[in-house]
C-alpha cells in the first residue's frame, strides 16, 4: 500500500513517470538515485521536507521487489 512506502521509496517512484525506462532502478540504479535526489531537493525547496529528511532519504537503502 502507498501508505507503507518510505520517503526514499516514494521519491524514487515520483521520479519514474518522466522516463520510466531511463530511471528504473532495475535498469540504471545510478540514474534512479540521481532522479530521486532531484525529487527530494525539490521537496526541500518547496518546504515539504527539511534538508535532514532529504539527506536521510537519499542514503536510505531501497528494497526492490522482483
Amino acid at each position: 500500500a502507498p501508505s507503507e512506502l518510505t520517503l526514499s521509496e516514494s521519491a524514487l517512484l515520483a521520479g519514474l513517470p518522466n522516463a520510466p525506462s531511463l530511471y528504473s532502478p532495475y535498469v540504471n540504479m545510478t540514474a534512479a538515485k540521481q532522479r530521486q535526489a532531484l525529487v527530494l531537493n525539490a521537496m526541500v525547496r518547496n518546504g515539504y521536507i527539511g534538508p535532514m529528511q532529504a539527506q536521510e532519504a537519499k542514503s536510505a537503502p531501497l528494497k526492490l521487489a522482483r
